[in-house]
Parts: structure tokens; sequence; C-alpha cells
């Protein structure tokens, strides 16, 4: 990611579960959070979010190679149990 984006950051929104999004923001320009008050919250809360982002291994998502739906799968059938256990299983049938 550093080759393409030399300013990187991932974060997840709680460090304490793998049930979890990660959110990837890359630029070849600084990446700069507001100087309000919400964004310097904003700031602290990425600061403490902040996950390392491996120098080697991966792989490059393009237009033409985007595995990002089967890497999901688990996450999609998590969210499917909750939703039957809280709501039924009625309510997602049409």
């Amino acid at each position: 990611m550093a080759k393409e984006f030399p300013q990187h950051w991932a974060t997840k929104a709680s460090l304490h579960s793998n049930f979890n999004d990660i959110v990837f923001l890359g630029s070849d320009q600084p990446l700069a959070v507001s100087v309000s008050r919400q964004g310097k919250l904003f700031r602290q809360w990425l600061d403490t979010h902040r996950l390392a982002i491996p120098d080697k291994g991966g792989f490059i998502i393009t237009d033409d190679y985007n595995p990002l739906d089967s890497l999901q799968a688990g996450k999609a059938e998590a969210y499917r149990e909750v939703l039957t256990r809280r709501i039924g299983m009625k309510a997602l049938l049409w």
C-alpha cells in the first residue's frame, strides 16, 4: 500500500472484536483532519483505533480483481444469524 499511497491509514470500529469493517484511507498527499473540536475528537478516535498495515504480502484490489465479496462471506452469515435471532426468519423472506 505504501508504494501506491505514501500517506495511508487503516482503522476499525472496535479493537476488541474481529467482527468489524476496516476502513483504509490512502493518498499521495498528507491526510488532514479538521482543526475544529469535532475534528480533534475524531483524530483522537482515529489514533486509538489505528491498525498497522504490513509492508509485505496482501493483494491489490482492482476493477478486474475484487474478491471482497467472498472474503466477507463469514461476516454476512454472522449478520444473517443476528437478524434471524432478533426479528425472525419471516421478516427476512419476501
